[in-house]
């Protein structure tokens, strides 16, 4: 008869494999449109565009604007996916010993962050002539929001690239075992 003392306690339950695997699918479509440094710069000038116009720029071609707009849709669409996957009970318990914040998502409040986002991206495409930028209140928390978003990011892009590994080397241990 087997004890509960005698199974291994570190591995996996089905259900958090499932959790798992799906957070990672989802984290792994959202970086095969996206990278970390086109998403950076996507951030800083969207920060830029709503704490005062930069006349050196000019007007944004529609091509960047569109190209603006989907990234913004995609890491609305990211955050939104990920944070349903992190708020559940089997993935917070896989997360609990990585030394990755992947549940930071959890906190994040998606309606409050997508305003912000599209804030900004409205600043980013009509650039108005009278614009003065934004009070210093707002431009900090657009850019204390916009940099958690980014952390974030980071935090799952180096899950990711280890996540990936892992899985090569155990398909290399099964194919060689």
């Amino acid at each position: 008869m087997q004890t509960n003392k005698s199974k291994n306690q570190t591995a996996p339950l089905p259900i958090q494999v499932e959790a798992v695997n799906q957070f990672h699918q989802v984290i792994e479509s959202y970086f095969d449109i996206n990278n970390l440094k086109g998403i950076n710069g996507v951030l800083i000038e969207l920060v830029s565009a709503v704490t005062g116009p930069d006349p050196r720029v000019g007007k944004h071609a529609p091509i960047h604007i569109a190209g603006t707009l989907t990234d913004v849709r995609n890491t609305i669409n990211l955050i939104s996916k990920a944070k349903v996957l992190v708020n559940e009970p089997s993935f917070k318990d896989y997360t609990q010993n990585l030394a990755y914040n992947l549940q930071a998502v959890g906190s994040f409040d998606t309606d409050h962050l997508s305003d912000l986002l599209y804030t900004a991206l409205d600043c980013y495409i009509f650039q108005e002539d009278n614009f003065e930028g934004a009070t210093l209140q707002f431009a900090s928390e657009i850019t204390a929001t916009f940099k958690f978003i980014y952390d974030w990011l980071v935090e799952c892009d180096a899950w990711l690239k280890v996540s990936t590994v892992n899985e090569s080397l155990n398909q290399e241990l099964v194919i060689s075992g």
